[in-house]
């Protein structure tokens, strides 16, 4: 049977699917180097997402330095500060890549980061691209069906009273997508700001969306959007297998390790031995299937609207979404005909996904959008 994605999961596959485009485009042109080149390559910078020029790269490029504090102030996000410096994009208080023999510099926000060369290079091949995809996009799926995309994310966007980035952020405590320390709701929207949602590129505009949709479950809610959708609702009181999980979730073991971590340490689940064999597998707690059903109710409500975003402006946005999303998976997805590496790709490497992730996991290790 075909699934029906809830509204958070559809804009989350169209934004996985996105980011992934423009990251392998991205890959293709520029000077990088990845885990296959060993512990040489230091020639060129680390590969990184397309997060990290929005998060970043982006405002670096546009002035000379920055220091850490003025760089949020700009793009509205936290980034990597530190893995700017070890990647080679950025220097830090004038200190750049691990090789560099001066003490490693320790981030604050009074530190200066500076693009470096390498850096700037791909920031003006990053630049481009969100527009560029978008393009593919129309081709693919047909202008029509991006522009009516596109105005039913503007409708939505245009009442969150919050400014919000152009970029999902990089997750924080409990994979939660609001640092409790620095809320988005203390910066206001003015109305030219939200004049501005016109010209956005398609992934920023996603990005908003779903943002804004996560803010409102997450105010409530003990645990995160992202631990619901790749974690808890996989999850039933009969043990899985752990390993099968990150798979059937579409994201990477790594940040498949992270969301459980979170699942069980609010007591929603525990992991046991597979019995006569090996690994582990894990099942909800009683206190886990309440968790899961509470959450369920939750994500259905979000189909109907959140905040300022109305019943009609939500099902206008999930009736765009839907033909180019289908069940998210690579059998009913027309998203997956975009996700085929290059030859060169990085992800060649990697098991094929079967399944778009029900939300992205933008962590600190690059900011892949499936937590690869």
């Amino acid at each position: 049977m075909t699934e029906t994605l809830p509204l958070s999961a559809q804009l989350s596959a169209a934004f996985v699917a996105l980011a992934i485009e423009i990251d392998n485009a991205a890959e293709l042109d520029i000077a990088h180097r990845t885990t296959a080149e060993g512990p040489g390559g230091h020639g060129a910078v680390w590969l990184a997402s397309i997060a990290m020029w929005f998060s970043a790269i982006r405002a670096l490029s546009d002035a000379d330095e920055l220091t850490v504090a003025e760089l949020r102030q700009r793009t509205g996000l936290d980034t990597n500060v530190d893995g700017l410096r070890r990647w080679g994009y950025a220097t830090l208080n004038g200190v750049g890549h691990p090789l560099d023999a001066r003490p490693r510099p320790i981030p604050a926000p009074s530190s200066v980061l500076h693009l470096t060369a390498r850096g700037r290079d791909a920031a003006a091949i990053w630049a481009p691209l969100p527009a560029e995809i978008e393009r593919r996009w129309r081709e693919r799926f047909g202008g029509t069906t991006i522009d009516e995309l596109r105005s039913a994310l503007v409708a939505v966007t245009q009442v969150e009273k919050r400014k919000l980035p152009d970029y999902l952020p990089i997750l924080t405590f409990g994979l939660r997508a609001e640092h409790p320390q620095k809320p988005w709701s203390t910066s206001a929207r003015s109305a030219a700001d939200a004049g501005t949602d016109a010209s956005l590129p398609l992934v920023s505009l996603l990005a908003r969306a779903l943002l804004s949709l996560t803010l409102d479950y997450e105010a409530t809610a003990q645990l995160a959007l992202p631990v619901w959708a790749n974690g808890l609702r996989l999850l039933s009181p009969l043990p899985v297998p752990v390993r099968d999980l990150a798979a059937r979730a579409g994201v990477g073991k790594e940040a498949m390790a992270m969301v459980l971590k979170q699942v069980e340490g609010a007591g929603c689940a525990e992991t046991t031995p597979v019995p006569g064999g090996r690994g582990k597998q894990i099942g909800l707690t009683s206190v886990g299937q309440r968790a899961l059903s509470v959450a369920e109710i939750r994500v259905a409500e979000l189909n109907h609207g959140w905040g300022s975003c109305t019943e009609s402006q939500a099902d206008a946005l999930r009736a765009a979404l839907g033909p180019l999303i289908g069940d998210g998976t690579r059998s009913g997805s027309a998203l997956f005909d975009g996700l085929e590496p290059g030859v060169a790709n990085w992800r060649v490497g990697s098991r094929p996904a079967e399944h778009l992730p029900w939300y992205p996991l933008v962590l600190h290790r690059g900011g892949y959008p499936d937590g690869s």
